[in-house]
């Protein structure tokens, strides 16, 4: 089965979850259609990332052990490690891209 085929499953860690229910949390503070919108987008992000999860970027850092790969959503970043063994994806880390940094 060549990359183009095959799919992945898409795992999303428990941190990367709260993180995203953060995010959306706080936007429906402001509004709830847009933080329905923005839900909508992390799934349209995982079911992409569940076909085609190599054309994103890896994400390059002397600190890190595995290659990270990274995706934009919105303004957000999705930080995932590809399993191409076992055909998964792992979200790690979910952050608001106009934070300096993430401390965790």
């Amino acid at each position: 089965m060549s990359e183009i085929e095959k799919t992945y499953d898409v795992d999303v860690n428990d941190s990367a979850k709260l993180m995203m229910l953060e995010h959306i949390t706080f936007l429906s503070q402001v509004s709830i259609t847009a933080a329905e919108k923005l839900y909508e987008s992390f799934e349209k992000a995982f079911d992409s990332l569940s076909r085609f999860p190599h054309r994103c970027l890896v994400f390059e850092t002397p600190y890190t052990v595995f290659e990270y790969r990274r995706l934009v959503v919105d303004r957000y970043v999705l930080l995932f490690i590809i399993d191409a063994k076992k055909n998964i994806v792992h979200v790690e880390y979910i952050w608001d891209s106009r934070q300096e940094d993430y401390n965790g």
